[in-house]
């Protein structure tokens, strides 16, 4: 699941947390077919427990007017002058992104538009919308094509400058569709996940994690919830991930910035290498760390289990 990015840093306990996440609901998927959100609540707890600090939570379990208010998760690229080393990489696809979607779907004038497109920073473009805060979404479609909100791509004018970020609120509304979106992705998941076809297996487990990724319901952990859900479902499968992630590439910003779910699949196969792996045969998660206290004596002798070299 390690990025190799700069500002992403090693992390034995996400390393452990992860993996035991995606073993636990491999061995549970085994014996029974479960809900998306009752496997996702397992994850999640998973993630919250790595980095106690962190503050990954449902956004629906907000209190009930910010949920309604579109509260969302936010990625800052740059603020002003500074610019934030993890994401600072993915800032000419976002920027150029941003600038199409400006030009197809604004619906500004032919001049602004223009000037859009020629604009090479994120101040300039602030200055020609002449706006404290502007924003264009992204395109995310199901597997039938049919077109779903995906992220915000939003400049905001701020004392020194501008800053660019993605933002996705999660309202109520977006919470029904993709909880459909999901639901259907799995279900088509469990029709394959005993077939032994690989390539039927990881489609259907890429397609899953597109939806999540765009989905973005955790108020932060959504991007790692997403790699647990791609080893858990390619486990429970009778498949382990070996490859290893190229340099640059990050799983989650190439499913916001990627408009459909086949050229995404097209990009994680690119590097994806799966080897066969029975979850049979290992411990039971569940069993070993039944109650909170036994996870977080594991993940706190992480660095011991989990070599960072």
């Amino acid at each position: 699941m390690q990025y190799n990015e700069l500002g992403f840093g090693k992390n034995g306990r996400q390393y452990l947390a992860c993996g035991l996440g995606a073993i636990c609901i491999a061995q549970l998927l085994q014996t029974k077919q479960m809900g998306w959100r009752e496997i996702a609540e397992i994850l999640v707890k998973f993630r919250q427990v790595a980095e106690p600090a962190d503050g990954a939570i449902w956004i629906d379990k907000l209190p009930r007017q910010q949920f309604e208010e579109g509260f969302g998760s936010n990625t800052t690229l740059k603020t002003a002058q500074t610019r934030v080393a993890r994401y600072w990489p993915m800032f000419p696809r976002t920027f150029g992104l941003f600038k199409k979607l400006f030009e197809e779907e604004s619906g500004a004038s032919k001049e602004k538009k223009q000037l859009v497109a020629k604009a090479e920073t994120v101040d300039e473009v602030q200055k020609v919308l002449k706006r404290d805060n502007f924003f264009m979404t992204t395109i995310c479609r199901n597997e039938e094509g049919t077109r779903l909100e995906g992220t915000w791509l939003l400049i905001e004018k701020v004392e020194l400058g501008s800053m660019f970020s993605i933002k996705t609120p999660c309202t109520p509304k977006r919470y029904k569709i993709f909880d459909v979106e999901l639901k259907k992705a799995l279900d088509k998941y469990y029709t394959v996940q005993h077939s032994n076809d690989q390539d039927k297996i990881l489609d259907a487990v890429l397609r899953f994690c597109y939806l999540w990724f765009n989905f973005m319901p955790l108020t932060r952990g959504t991007a790692g919830c997403g790699m647990y859900w791609m080893f858990g479902l390619l486990l429970s499968a009778g498949f382990k991930q070996v490859g290893v992630i190229p340099k640059g590439f990050q799983c989650d910003w190439e499913a916001l910035l990627t408009d459909n779910q086949n050229d995404y699949i097209t990009k994680m196969k690119s590097w994806i290498k799966l080897e066969k792996c029975s979850v049979s045969e290992m411990p039971n998660v569940l069993n070993s760390l039944p109650r909170l206290r036994d996870m977080l004596m594991a993940l706190n002798i992480s660095p011991l289990l989990v070599p960072l070299s």
